[in-house]
């Protein structure tokens, strides 16, 4: 039988499912996992390190941090309140549980 390919994608517990085509005869078979090229770079497209080493060299890219050196983590209770602020009477992971149907 000659060898067959078929792609599939590990998902973020690094777990692969694959399904093969009927006419796979069972018995010993050799797996070989080879990482597909980024999506971006085979559509002609700059990966993001790409992307951003041309915006450095002309210049354009902000490197200034996006918070003061004195800034620190919020708590736990800073955190809660401030959703509940910006989310208004229902804390936000009550409406993502309500949107999921797991209520």
């Amino acid at each position: 039988m000659d060898a067959i390919t078929l792609t599939g994608m590990v998902d973020k517990n690094r777990h692969l499912v694959v399904t093969l085509p009927e006419d796979i005869p069972s018995g010993p078979v050799e797996l070989v996992i080879r990482p597909l090229p980024d999506t971006a770079a085979a559509a002609g497209q700059p990966t993001r390190e790409q992307a951003q080493a041309m915006l450095r060299a002309a210049g354009l890219l902000n490197e200034t941090p996006s918070a003061p050196p004195d800034a620190r983590p919020l708590t736990p209770e800073e955190a809660e309140r401030l959703g509940r602020r910006l989310a208004g009477p229902r804390r936000s992971d009550e409406l993502i549980d309500e949107d999921r149907g797991t209520v």
